[in-house]
């Protein structure tokens, strides 16, 4: 069975509190998830606990799960605002803003309403998915299963049927033309979502951008 049509199912009985259901996207997704965090955090350990957070908040919105179409972007775009939320609480903690000249203590107070929030993440959601369509067949399936289920070159290259360095090339011409997509229709974009996206294509480490 195609793994978008698995995909589509398990959120169909997830939303019916199905446990074996949920089991089953943890499992396919937590690589994926783990590697992306831990991309951002460096530090494995957290990783591992923000990796709960994200599967928890899942499970938590399994009764109204059916509006999630692509659990992978879904899981994704989570994973990314509950590590870069992480890190902006470190600093705060760290009171590394109160050393900055003039710099109002409350920068990186979190200003935004629940429903703010949701919107942002759908909106996350939807740049996620528009960018990945843009890839042709082979090469999205490629990207899914390395980006967001976390697979080696080695297994997407047994199941995709195509050699290792084929797996290698496939991504970095995925890289190129997301990249290409993203320049040219981010204009209206606000400079988070940007780096959002940019974080999607290349693996951008944020610690340097948020201190």
């Amino acid at each position: 069975m195609h793994h978008i049509t698995e995909d589509c199912e398990l959120i169909k009985m997830l939303g019916m509190g199905s446990q074996e259901a949920f089991v089953d996207l943890y499992n396919k997704y937590k690589h994926g998830v783990y590697h992306n965090i831990t991309k951002i955090i460096q530090d494995p350990v957290l990783a591992q606990d923000i990796m709960q957070e994200v599967f928890l908040t899942l499970w938590n919105k399994r009764n109204n799960i059916a509006s999630i179409k692509a659990v992978g972007s879904w899981l994704f775009v989570i994973s990314y605002n509950k590590s870069v939320d992480h890190l902006k609480k470190r600093l705060k903690e760290n009171k590394l803003v109160a050393l900055m000249a003039d710099c109002p203590e409350d920068i990186l107070e979190d200003t935004h309403s629940s429903q703010e929030q949701e919107e942002d993440y759908e909106h996350r959601i939807w740049l996620l998915n528009n960018a990945i369509e843009q890839l042709p067949g082979q090469k999205k399936k490629v990207f899914k299963l390395f980006r967001l289920e976390g697979k080696s070159h080695e297994e997407i290259a047994a199941i995709t049927g195509i050699s290792i360095q084929s797996v290698k090339d496939y991504l970095k011409q995925c890289t190129a033309i997301l990249r290409k997509h993203l320049n040219e229709n981010s204009g209206n974009v606000s400079a988070e979502s940007q780096l959002f996206l940019l974080f999607l294509v290349s693996g951008y480490l944020l610690q340097g951008h948020l201190s």
